[in-house]
This record gives structure tokens, sequence and C-alpha cells, in this order.
């Protein structure tokens, strides 16, 4: 038997945490049968964008929480905010950022990737208190590319 992955050992938590089966998870968001049971088992390694956003909203975490890569200093020192204001400044200073990285990475985006990448580096640094954009975690985000871009 391998070694659980970070994927599937914070899954299983963030189930137990909120008292849902693999099973459940998947009827309540409308998922197919056995998609978060095949996460679990190992069978899909490289899952979906896209599931993994339907599972992250289910679950109210984000994608990086689930892969286990999300910058502890920011949650360990910060509460979550639950609602922040807009900070249109920010979002703007967030697109140009995340585009760049796109640009620079020679990534062929599309406008909903671009927005995809800008909404998820924009609110998780509004959740971490951020006074801008946090560069680290975008930039993280976008390495993570040829996973993230298996489904768009």
């Amino acid at each position: 038997m391998s070694c659980p992955s970070l994927l599937q050992q914070q899954l299983r938590q963030r189930l137990k945490d909120k008292g849902l089966s693999a099973n459940a998870l998947e009827k309540r968001s409308g998922l197919k049968a056995s998609a978060v049971q095949n996460i679990l088992q190992g069978k899909s390694r490289q899952p979906a964008a896209t599931l993994l956003q339907t599972i992250a909203t289910e679950l109210d975490c984000s994608v990086a929480d689930l892969l286990g890569e999300t910058p502890k200093k920011l949650f360990a020192t910060t509460p979550e905010v639950t609602s922040h204001e807009w900070n249109s400044k920010m979002y703007i200073e967030t697109l140009h950022f995340v585009e760049k990285l796109l640009l620079d990475k020679n990534i062929d985006f599309s406008k909903e990737l671009l927005l995809k990448y800008a909404n998820e580096v924009y609110e998780y640094s509004m959740k971490g208190g951020q006074s801008g954009v946090d560069k680290h975690f975008a930039t993280w985000l976008i390495d993570q590319y040829p996973f993230h871009c298996s489904q768009q």
C-alpha cells in the first residue's frame, strides 16, 4: 500500500470535519459517482482543476488548501476572513501580476483562465489580510499550471 498523497489526506480530513462521506459529497455537488472515491483511493492522481474547485467549494476551502500547499504563515497568524470589502485597485493589480506570470512562463491562456487564477489569488490575498497581491501564492499557483490545465 502506498503512502496517501497530501490531497488524499486533506480530503479525508475535510470530509471528516464536515461530517460528510465521499458519496454524500459527490451527490451534494453534482459530481460523477466515484469522482471523490477515485481521489481517495489513489485512482485519480491528477484530478481536473474543475473537479478540485467543485470539491473545494463544497468543503469551504481553496484548491490550494486541498493540495496541502497553502502557505501556513497566513493562516497561522491571521484568522480566516469570511467576507471582505471589494478592493478594485488590488484586483486590477492581481490581474496584471497573474497576466505577467502567465506570459513569463509562455503559457497560452484564455480570458477564463486568467480570471480564474486572478480570482483565486485575489481571494487568497484578501483572506490573508494582505495589503497587496500575495505574489508567493500567485507564483505557486501558476507553477501548478500543467496540473490545473488538464480541464479548463
